[in-house]
């Protein structure tokens, strides 16, 4: 697995926000092969407000994991700044480079937390013209569904509004993590997918997320990977987890 100049490290992320570039690189024999065009794929995603996080810098790890597990190489480098929003990224030419400036299959796009709930507009304005970025090098867009905070559960009808809605429009992909949080606080309330900040993905929230990108980049049901893929969740609640993200990222891809 190659990191390719990163400012920053998977481990520990100490911005308020980045764009993580990540090319995938998949093993010739696998039968993901038929799915795509090319044998190489790419994520740039906004990470909303972070803090000193471990946790949510561990989606990134997670995701690799479970590529891993499927025969899937990742290789991530990262761009960006703290608590930027789409019009940022768009008005920044290093970042709005690491996107044109090669070819992917996939680019994931993920606005700033509130950003979808305060100005949506501006939210579809600048997706509108990433997306565009995105298509001239080739690529597909995917917007990353995000969750409302905790104090703000009526929040996520907005949320998950603005993101089907400009997905939609565009013809563009959409992994629903908020809508996979949804369903399991519905269901399991005794899951807690929330960090003590009632903002940030818990640890269980961070393997659901990843469990959702996973089938929804691969195209495979994370439901489908053992416990081998538990990665510190305990094994009943990560076979459920892995069900559900598999479960709502098959009905949305």
């Amino acid at each position: 697995m190659r990191i390719l100049g990163s400012p920053f490290t998977l481990i520990r992320i100490r911005s308020l926000g980045q764009v993580l570039i990540a090319k995938l690189l998949f093993d010739p024999v696998s039968c993901l092969l038929d799915r795509f065009r090319r044998a190489s794929w790419g994520i740039c995603s906004h990470v909303c407000d972070q803090t000193d996080s471990t946790l949510f810098a561990t989606i990134y790890t997670f995701i690799q994991t479970l590529c891993n597990l499927a025969g899937v190489r990742a290789s991530v480098s990262f761009a960006g700044f703290g608590g930027g929003t789409l019009q940022d990224y768009y008005n920044d030419s290093a970042v709005r480079g690491r996107i044109t400036g090669s070819t992917w299959d996939v680019v994931v796009l993920q606005e700033q937390s509130m950003r979808p709930i305060i100005a949506r507009f501006l939210m579809e304005r600048y997706g509108r013209l990433l997306d565009e970025d995105v298509k001239k090098s080739g690529g597909r867009t995917v917007f990353y569904m995000t969750w409302c905070r905790a104090f703000l559960p009526e929040t996520q009808t907005q949320l998950t509004a603005a993101y089907h809605d400009l997905a939609r429009s565009l013809g563009a992909g959409l992994c629903p993590v908020g809508i996979a949080r949804q369903n399991v606080m519905m269901q399991r309330p005794d899951i807690n997918l929330y960090d003590s900040d009632g903002s940030h993905p818990s640890l269980e929230g961070t393997y659901l997320a990843a469990c959702t990108f996973f089938t929804v980049l691969t195209g495979m049901d994370a439901a489908s990977l053992g416990s081998a893929a538990d990665m510190g969740v305990s094994s009943a609640t990560a076979a459920y987890l892995r069900e559900m993200g598999g479960r709502v990222g098959r009905s949305w891809r």
